[in-house]
């Protein structure tokens, strides 16, 4: 996303936004203007969290300007204490690569004197690695990381890679099987049409994250005010069969939140 449509987001729905999530399906660090958006949502008082594979190259000056951005959280995902554990699920990823991300950024908090960003080093448990956790524990404690968590595994489909990644823990797993399908605790209530709209790069809105394939897109930020993109018909249609549970789009029938049986997808959360 460009520097101009972000400010153009700002500066209509800026006033009234508490949180903003800047990341979805991409490496946000590849946008050399992240800091410089996170800074500008800081100044509006608006909660940043961004989430990164943390493979991206970076230098201490980065590392500071991320910092001084004020940027609220960074998730670090490191699937992996060592590089075989790591490459079985981030497969061409290098956990050398993501520790010393990690460690400029703590490094960069510690010259600035800064609480900030709040560090979460998160691993999705995965079979090749629901042994080495503990050993990923550590690693966020020798980093100086603020938190450790643990996230299942989802997935779009039932299909046959996801099957070889999903653990043999079952306390680990996202979803139970009866008769070889997803058997949910109970329904889900989706909040995302109602509360966090999706904008990608370009400026197009849509209801959730996953219509990736702008099955029902809104509108787009430049040809439209956000008022008149949040409030249309076709965001009317789409919360309305939400709330009736009937005529469910195609993002919405892979949804893999819809079955599964634990609370949350977050399994575990240790601060350190």
């Amino acid at each position: 996303m460009s520097l101009e449509i972000f400010r153009r987001i700002l500066n209509e729905v800026g006033d009234i936004l508490i949180s903003v999530i800047l990341y979805g399906w991409g490496e946000p660090f590849l946008n050399r203007e992240l800091p410089e958006m996170i800074a500008e949502c800081t100044a509006r008082n608006i909660l940043t969290i961004t989430s990164t594979n943390g493979n991206c190259t970076i230098t201490i000056e980065d590392a500071l300007r991320v910092v001084d951005s004020g940027l609220s959280v960074l998730v670090i995902a490191l699937d992996g204490s060592n590089q075989e554990t790591y490459q079985r699920y981030r497969s061409g990823g290098n956990v050398e690569k993501v520790k010393h991300f990690a460690s400029l950024i703590q490094e960069a908090k510690t010259r600035r004197g800064s609480g900030r960003p709040y560090t979460n080093l998160r691993a999705v448990v995965n079979r090749g690695n629901e042994e080495d956790l503990p050993n990923i524990e550590k690693v966020a404690r020798t980093l100086g990381m603020n938190m450790f968590s643990v996230k299942s595994l989802g997935n779009l489909t039932v299909n046959t890679p996801y099957k070889t990644f999903e653990p043999l823990r079952k306390d680990w797993r996202r979803y139970e099987k009866q008769d070889k399908k997803h058997r949910g605790k109970s329904l889900f209530k989706c909040p995302f049409p109602f509360r966090q709209p999706t904008i990608f790069w370009d400026g197009t809105v849509v209801g959730c994250e996953f219509d990736y394939t702008l099955e029902n897109p809104w509108g787009t930020i430049g040809k439209q005010r956000f008022s008149e993109i949040w409030n249309c018909l076709e965001a009317q249609n789409l919360r309305k069969n939400i709330r009736k549970g009937k005529n469910r789009t195609c993002f919405c029938k892979i949804c893999p939140y819809q079955d599964r049986h634990q609370n949350g997808s977050i399994l575990s959360c240790v601060e350190i």
